[in-house]
């Protein structure tokens, strides 16, 4: 199977997509067809990932089955797509994890239409976080996972009873702790910060490049620039690491995997 030029990585990531666009298309009442093509858009991405998986020449190592091409030569963005080593893993964890969704929340009967496109958003967003190699193609699928997560939990979230002692416990009544709701606005607000420190970092190395190289992958830029293009980068991770370290609320029955 040749590596290069491969098509699995877009095809891993239109599967969810495309399936988000027709469930959007669908009328409410048709519940069953809504659930077969979010069946269908997980099944793509598992075949895929096998593929990958089957594929991948371990004693090469590198980024594999690498698609490479310009969206926005201007401005140096390009549809740059690779999986190495770590990436293959957590792509097929990631369809083992999404087909086990479909499935756990087949008889989902709130809103299943929602449900099921809000999910194949979520997939899409973090399937692409672990094949872009181009930074901003990066930063957007970062960014399309945190508005479908936000509404997942807030709609389908289970709230829990996180009683407040001492001085504390008018102040956890009041904010919600707890709460489905609350645990949703937490971990959005965490993880928009992080990809704000993201953007700065992506920002900083665009304009420490530019005027060298403009679009050049080779160019370099200065090392004030990328200290500080770490640092912002490092304090994105930080924010995100919070926000996952502490857990959102889990859903009813298990059914949203976050």
């Amino acid at each position: 199977m040749g590596h290069h030029g491969s098509q699995l990585l877009s095809l891993t990531l239109l599967g969810p997509f495309v399936a988000a666009l027709v469930i959007l298309l669908l009328p409410e009442r048709a519940g069953r067809a809504v659930r077969l093509v979010s069946l269908t858009g997980a099944l793509i991405p598992c075949a895929t990932s096998l593929l990958l998986l089957g594929g991948y020449d371990v004693a090469r190592g590198g980024f594999q089955f690498v698609e490479q091409h310009l969206l926005a030569p201007r401005l140096g963005i390009t549809w740059h797509l690779g999986v190495d080593g770590i990436g293959v893993p957590l792509v097929v964890l990631t369809a083992i994890i999404h087909i086990t969704a479909v499935f756990t929340s087949w008889t989902t009967a709130e809103r299943a239409k929602e449900f099921y496109l809000f999910l194949a958003l979520l997939v899409t967003g973090v399937y692409g976080v672990f094949v872009s190699l181009d930074l901003f193609v990066f930063f957007l699928f970062y960014e399309l996972a945190v508005l479908p997560m936000y509404v997942l939990i807030g709609i389908w979230g289970s709230s829990m009873d996180v009683p407040g002692r001492g001085p504390f416990g008018a102040l956890f009544r009041k904010v919600g702790v707890g709460l489905k709701e609350y645990g949703a606005m937490k971990l959005t607000l965490y993880l928009l910060a992080g990809s704000a420190l993201i953007l700065v970092g992506i920002l900083m190395l665009w304009a420490g490049t530019r005027g060298t190289c403009r679009g050049s992958r080779r160019s370099s830029s200065s090392p004030d620039c990328r200290r500080w293009a770490c640092r912002a980068s490092r304090g994105s991770w930080r924010s995100s690491w919070c926000s996952s370290a502490r857990g959102p609320p889990r859903t009813r029955g298990g059914r949203f995997p976050a």
